[in-house]
């Protein structure tokens, strides 16, 4: 029961990311500072090889987030990659915050700002990616 209790708190856990991961014009500072909050099972990874880029891992390194930053260090875009076990409750959490609108991509408004969250696919793993709404 115990181990039935923790699959579900995982599994909420990161479903319920998507909405805290548009940070998108956030400075790193920031991005850190909120991380710690809205994410705290996840920790900063310095493995990453671009230095224009922030990455968090899950305890279990099975999950990871990136922040992809400007040259001063604003966020332009995210990408949160997850096992291939949890799409389509992604598909489903997605569907409910968001305006579906096709093949996998989604409408987002966040402080009067439009977003776009696209799912792609992959065997073992899947991809989100949040950023600009492309005009």
């Amino acid at each position: 029961m115990k181990k039935l209790f923790i699959s579900i708190v995982i599994i909420f856990a990161n479903l319920t990311f998507v909405d805290a991961q548009i940070l998108i014009g956030h400075n790193v500072d920031e991005i850190r500072s909120m991380m710690k909050r809205i994410r705290p099972n996840f920790r900063e990874d310095n493995s990453t090889v671009n230095a224009k880029s922030i990455k968090y891992v899950d305890k279990a390194k099975d999950n990871t987030l990136i922040f992809f930053l400007s040259p001063e260090g604003k966020c332009l875009y995210s990408k949160f990659m997850l096992d291939v076990s949890y799409a389509k409750s992604a598909v489903d959490s997605l569907s409910k915050k968001y305006k579906y609108l096709d093949n996998l991509t989604w409408y987002a408004e966040k402080d009067d700002k439009e977003f776009s969250i696209k799912m792609v696919n992959n065997e073992y793993y899947f991809t989100i990616v949040i950023s600009d709404k492309e005009d």
